[in-house]
């Protein structure tokens, strides 16, 4: 008789975003009138609660591409609760 061994789940916390949730993440920025080219001082203040780092004029794509599945959760979360406060 073969024992099954059980691993356990791989916190996903620290890996890398997911395509499904960087599109996810541009279509808010998009809704909210906020570039999705470049990082511009208007998601400075996004970012930073999001705990992404960002540089102005850097390309969108590669800044949401280093985030981590943490990182963009948190940046969907602000986009979802900014666009609640309209």
């Amino acid at each position: 008789m073969i024992a099954s061994v059980t691993k356990p789940a791989a916190s996903t916390a620290n890996s890398p975003s997911t395509p499904h949730q960087r599109l996810y993440a541009r279509t808010l920025l998009r809704e909210q009138e906020l570039p999705v080219n470049k990082v511009t001082v208007m998601h400075r203040d996004l970012f930073a609660r999001a705990g992404i780092e960002w540089k102005d004029g850097a390309d969108l794509d590669g800044t949401l591409c280093a985030c981590t599945r943490a990182q963009i959760s948190r940046l969907i979360d602000q986009l979802r609760e900014d666009d609640g406060d309209e």
